[in-house]
């Protein structure tokens, strides 16, 4: 009998022989989800609630903060001079140094209980002066994508210069390898992983990432389930908020590139 469902349901057989779910945070999960919902939080174990056991490090991460705060960096000189920055380590210019002041304001009475930053002196020092005295936990994998050659190159002059490459990186930026550098879906995975192993050491807690504009759109665009090539459809400016909260699992997001704080005349 086991033999004909494994067949008809293709389900792997590692998964198979033991009916019980090892995690209680599952157990407690199982009785209160349906089980199309619990398919949608464990989807590569999909029948693994009925059939096996669930290994605790293969279920899904998302929603399982109670509030995520996305904060892309301060103004810096080559935004301001329209450079390809990437993983170059550039600092806050003055302007952005007063824009992440704006923003501490605007936070002073949120909760958060942890900090995470890209390890770039553009995101430490806007995560240092928001969160003051708080711990901000260093992270490299947060870091901006890696332009390789192009570094430093301003947009005109990529124009001008390689307009294929240029063309590819505004139409289809999912097909394109930097020279030298990282590949767009190189770069998602890179900061998938290190987003779903914040969000499962934070359970329940307001977190807050300090990041870059590409690693921003690459957070959203996997709690948003929309494809690389959508990337160019969020925008994310210099000192943006985004907010999102989750409830159940589901990401429910409240403000993407929001700016308001820098409106707001002294």
């Amino acid at each position: 009998m086991k033999k004909l469902l494994l067949n008809f349901f293709g389900i792997p057989k590692k998964f198979c022989g033991i009916f019980y779910i090892r995690d209680k945070s599952l157990q407690k999960s199982a009785h209160n989800y349906p089980v199309a919902d619990f398919y949608r939080t464990v989807p590569q174990n999909r029948f693994a609630i009925l059939w096996g056991r669930i290994n605790p490090e293969e279920r899904s991460d998302d929603g399982i903060m109670k509030r995520l705060i996305l904060i892309r960096h301060g103004e810096t000189d080559y935004s301001v001079k329209r450079r390809y920055c990437g993983s170059q380590d550039i600092p806050l210019n003055t302007r952005g140094v007063r824009q992440s002041h704006r923003l501490k304001k605007r936070l002073k009475r949120s909760r958060i209980d942890e900090v995470y930053s890209s390890d770039l002196k553009r995101c430490l020092e806007t995560a240092c002066i928001v969160f003051g005295n708080t711990i901000v936990h260093k992270r490299k994998n947060l870091r901006e994508i890696d332009f390789g050659l192009l570094a430093g190159l301003k947009y005109s002059d990529l124009k001008r210069k390689y307009p294929g490459i240029y063309k590819l990186w505004s139409e289809h930026p999912e097909r394109l390898k930097m020279p030298g550098g990282e590949s767009l879906p190189g770069f998602a995975r890179r900061v998938e992983r290190c987003f779903s192993g914040i969000a499962r050491k934070n359970r329940g807690k307001n977190v807050a990432i300090v990041a870059h504009g590409g690693s921003i759109r690459i957070i959203l665009l996997k709690l948003l389930k929309k494809d690389l090539g959508k990337m160019w459809e969020i925008e994310q400016s210099a000192s943006a908020l985004n907010v999102i909260d989750f409830a159940q699992g589901a990401p429910k997001i409240s403000k993407i590139n929001d700016t308001a704080h820098l409106r707001i005349r002294k």
